[in-house]
């Protein structure tokens, strides 16, 4: 049940531990305006074990350089604030059904 508490970490109304929080704050503070100025969104999926997933919405979801951006530039970003992140991840819709790390 541990594990799956870290996942469902960002689900609605769930209070968030230490490191979430900062990751949450950075994807709201740094990374969300300017994919929003694009006409996309991100959502902070969960993390656990070092790993963030991220959900990537709107003009993102079908934006070929999306990768790049998670992968890159938000993961830099994010592991340059929170040295607990390792990795990030980006997962859709349907990658999640059926996970229990979905919040």
């Amino acid at each position: 049940e541990g594990e799956e508490e870290c996942w469902h970490a960002y689900a609605e109304g769930a209070d968030l531990g230490d490191v979430e929080q900062r990751i949450n704050e950075i994807l709201e503070r740094n990374v969300k305006p300017q994919v929003q100025a694009d006409g996309g969104d991100v959502r902070f999926v969960g993390f656990k074990e070092g790993v963030v997933k991220l959900e990537l919405l709107g003009a993102c979801r079908s934006c070929p350089s999306s990768t790049i951006s998670v992968k890159f530039m938000i993961k830099n970003l994010l592991q340059f604030y929170v040295e607990e992140v390792t990795d990030v991840e980006n997962v859709t819709e349907a990658d999640t059904i059926g996970d229990d790390w979905i919040g």
